[in-house]
């Protein structure tokens, strides 16, 4: 619930998303005179920690992103180890 007659918002217009057209963060008023930084990096924290989902099961799931990069990583080990070993059989 909002009280007052005065509180600092920080709206978020473009948010990159198909789903989203704004986001609204409300400053708490014990923190009114932090700076925009401060803020702007607590906003983007609070919004990393939410894109990892929970899967069915409850445990943590790593964001598509993160699984990307995790399958790239993989294929990449897994291409020069091969290309190491058919280097090493053709010697």
């Amino acid at each position: 619930m909002v009280k007052g007659c005065q509180r600092r918002i920080i709206l978020l217009r473009e948010t990159g998303s198909a789903i989203f057209e704004e986001a609204y963060f409300l400053v708490k008023p014990e923190q009114a005179d932090a700076s925009e930084q401060r803020m702007i990096a607590e906003a983007n924290r609070i919004i990393e920690e939410n894109l990892i989902t929970r899967s069915r099961t409850g445990r943590r799931r790593k964001s598509a992103w993160q699984q990307g990069l995790w399958h790239y990583a993989a294929g990449v080990c897994s291409g020069g180890a091969l290309t190491g070993l058919l280097w090493a059989l053709c010697q």
